[in-house]
């Protein structure tokens, strides 16, 4: 969000336009004049309202997670942010790279057991070349979808961030809202992410007060949680993270705060390389960390980092074998876990 009050002033004019743009798209939808088109497979679409980091790839694996708990053949298409390619493409987790699929689709891919990944930027088209590719596809999960209006998902789940709520945001460029706040009431159900783990019923409420969700919509409240990290290279497997003293971090991602916060919590935390979100590890940053790895120092990178990172050493196993990567998962507050059932349980029906 804009901070400085004059450029804010200043800027107001364009975000009203934009505002009213988005606002008339909508309604060219929602009055039919614009045609949205729901498929025969069962499509659960994971977005939000802002640009910007809201934890949707821990709530696509989640969801994604369950599915195969229940025994449901799922697969999940993306856009492919950070790609150099365009079209259709299946994401496999040994072949594929970041550079052609995008580093989120690719972190899912290696970390879900059983579920197809890929990506397409019209994600009808995309939704039906993967009924097409996988006939016992029963079904798909649609990440950062919910602007998609020529699919209309069967669920559809809005995330908003914890102290960065959508009804507190403004429409692009003063503040990061891409979606007016009114096209929330699309959603079946809205999750709070990134909650303290403590966060009380009281806070819960007072949260619920704010959003003004309609009748029938869900409220559910998720917090993150770190896992313990080790080492990127097989070889290195056995070193324990707890004989780790100091460590280096890279992120690229929308906000790298809570992961440098939360280092800093578990060793000293000696430096910090922050690089935009999706973007490529280039000369620059690959030449610093070298220098990290030459000097023998544990480099910290996250999941989604991860995998370009991989690309951008090519091989280069002097670095590799000082990287760790950190892992995170979604841990659902008071009935999430129930109120996700009921929502699977919809979507199968």
């Amino acid at each position: 969000m804009v901070k400085n009050r004059l450029l804010r002033v200043l800027l107001w004019p364009v975000a009203w336009l934009y505002g009213v743009v988005v606002l008339a798209r909508g309604a060219l939808y929602d009055w039919g004049w614009l045609r949205s088109e729901r498929l025969g497979i069962p499509t659960l679409v994971v977005g939000n309202l802002a640009v910007g980091g809201t934890g949707k790839s821990p709530m696509v694996r989640d969801v994604l997670k369950r599915l195969e708990g229940r025994g449901v053949s799922a697969a999940m298409l993306s856009r492919g942010y950070g790609r150099r390619t365009r079209g259709f493409r299946s994401v496999y987790a040994e072949r594929s790279s970041a550079s052609e699929v995008g580093d989120e689709p690719l972190m899912v891919a290696r970390g879900a057991v059983g579920a197809k990944v890929a990506v397409c930027e019209d994600r009808l088209r995309g939704c039906k070349a993967l009924t097409e590719i996988y006939s016992g596809l029963q079904a798909i999960v649609l990440d950062d979808a919910f602007q998609h209006r020529r699919l209309r998902g069967k669920v559809n789940l809005l995330l908003t961030r914890y102290g960065r709520l959508y009804v507190d945001d403004y429409p692009m460029p003063v503040g990061r809202l891409r979606d007016i706040a009114r096209q929330a009431r699309r959603a079946n159900a809205v999750v709070v992410t990134g909650c303290p783990m403590g966060l009380t019923e009281r806070e819960a409420m007072q949260i619920a007060g704010r959003l003004q969700l309609r009748e029938g919509q869900g409220l559910l409240f998720a917090a993150t949680e770190q896992g313990t990290p080790y080492r990127l290279l097989e070889e290195g497997r056995d070193a324990a993270w707890q004989d780790v003293r100091e460590v280096v971090a890279l992120a690229g991602i929308a906000d790298p705060k809570p992961f440098f916060d939360w280092l800093a919590g578990e060793k000293r935390l000696a430096e910090t390389l922050r690089l935009r979100d999706h973007g490529r590890i280039g000369p620059g940053a690959l030449r610093r960390l070298k220098q990290w790895a030459a000097q023998g120092r544990t480099i910290v990178v996250t999941e989604k980092d991860a995998v370009r990172l991989e690309e951008a050493a090519g091989g280069d196993a002097a670095l590799l074998r000082q990287v760790w990567v950190a892992p995170i998962a979604l841990r659902w507050l008071f009935d999430g876990e129930k109120k996700m059932g009921d929502l699977l349980d919809g979507l199968l029906r």
